[in-house]
């Protein structure tokens, strides 16, 4: 009888499970998106972002099915984000003049706190205008 070989690397050959599959997503939207905030698009490499995350070019492009559509879950998990951040905000028991104060400090705050906003912010009207038919 032979031994048993070596386990299977992770995230390569055995079902994950739903906690790992969410956890491994997460690493490559976060390595995604520092890749496309510092070299765009057509600059990042997708073998580049799976290395980062700790996975094969294989499982990304299971999870995306292509670099697009990893671009495109980017923009969208950062437009979500800063979508609920704003919508957190407590304007209504504001003046007009007030919240409109508030809304802008905290848009301008988001950019300050997180870097790749600003690279990533303008390739999205872009993006989605050359994805359409």
């Amino acid at each position: 009888m032979c031994p048993p070989g070596p386990d299977p690397a992770p995230d390569v050959d055995t079902p994950a499970s739903p906690s790992r599959k969410r956890a491994t997503i997460g690493r490559l939207l976060k390595e995604a998106r520092q890749a496309f905030s510092e070299k765009g698009l057509a600059g990042a490499r997708v073998d580049d972002i799976a290395r980062a995350a700790g996975v094969t070019k294989q499982l990304v492009y299971h999870y995306f099915n292509s670099k697009d559509q990893l671009f495109a879950s980017v923009l969208d998990e950062s437009a979500q984000d800063v979508l609920a951040d704003l919508l957190a905000l407590e304007l209504d028991h504001l003046p007009p003049t007030q919240a409109l104060r508030v809304l802008l400090e905290h848009a301008f705050d988001q950019y300050r706190h997180d870097p790749t906003l600003g690279s990533l912010a303008p390739a999205g009207p872009r993006f989605h205008g050359q994805q359409r038919p």
